[in-house]
């Protein structure tokens, strides 16, 4: 994203424009984007982009939804030597866990499904005792044929005696680029790049869903590069030439 930046950055420095734009910088959207969520309250916008999400130019029309949730369970401590006199509350958890994969199964590569992610697991307060409290962390992408209500009412019809509490929650990114501003801007990529730009489902989920839901017509696209988040993260810095002659159309 740093790449990325400095190109919009060079482009506004270097270009001029009738248009009234706002470059929005926010460092948060790792773990939760609420900087772009409070941001959205007051503004709008007929357009906005965000040079994020895939690579190689290819355009984003749609991203998962965003769900995360803190899960306790109760149970009944006992001696480790005896542990059917207790209730383990960290089996419920992990019990509860395996039956939304029933639900939710695990996509085995790249597939643009609902999935759920066990983030963090804590319970037990000695090696000796069986834990009478546990907390689970979950993630869950979901796709559009999906819902916050619905996952959340699946969750209770399999433990209506677990503590739920909603960490953070968004809806799912969608663009239609049939709409005459998104289809000015692939034309004027494709020439930049002089050849068809591919659309996409991007199975991540980045600050566009805020923007998608007050409607406003968002271009998600990113340079040449790969690994995100990965020790061996990088990208190709001829490409973020190509990047910045495609937002220039924009001006």
């Amino acid at each position: 994203m740093k790449g990325q930046l400095s190109t919009i950055i060079s482009l506004l420095k270097h270009n001029n424009t009738s248009k009234k734009i706002a470059f929005i910088i926010t460092s948060d959207e790792e773990i939760g984007g609420y900087c772009c969520k409070e941001i959205l309250k007051d503004y709008n916008a007929n357009l906005a982009v965000i040079p994020d999400a895939s690579s190689n130019f290819n355009l984003v029309v749609e991203e998962k939804g965003l769900l995360q949730l803190e899960l306790t369970a109760y149970g009944t401590t006992a001696h480790a030597s005896e542990p059917y006199k207790g209730d383990n509350a960290i089996l419920k958890l992990i019990n509860l866990y395996n039956e939304l994969l029933e639900i939710y199964p695990m996509p085995k590569h790249n597939e643009f499904k609902t999935t759920i992610n066990l983030s963090k697991l804590n319970g037990g307060t000695a090696t000796n005792m069986v834990p009478g409290l546990a907390t689970m962390t979950l993630d869950i992408r979901f796709e559009k044929s999906d819902s916050v209500e619905s996952i959340l009412n699946n969750i209770y019809k399999l433990k209506k005696d677990i503590k739920l509490k909603v960490l953070d929650q968004g809806p799912v990114f969608q663009v239609n680029e049939q709409l005459p501003i998104m289809q000015e801007f692939i034309n004027n990529a494709e020439k930049v790049l002089t050849e068809k730009i591919i659309i996409e489902k991007c199975v991540a989920t980045s600050d566009a869903i805020y923007f998608s839901e007050k409607n406003i017509p968002t271009i998600l696209m990113n340079p040449k590069g790969a690994y995100w988040h990965g020790p061996n993260e990088y990208v190709e810095i001829e490409s973020l030439y190509t990047l910045y002659e495609i937002f220039k159309t924009l001006l």
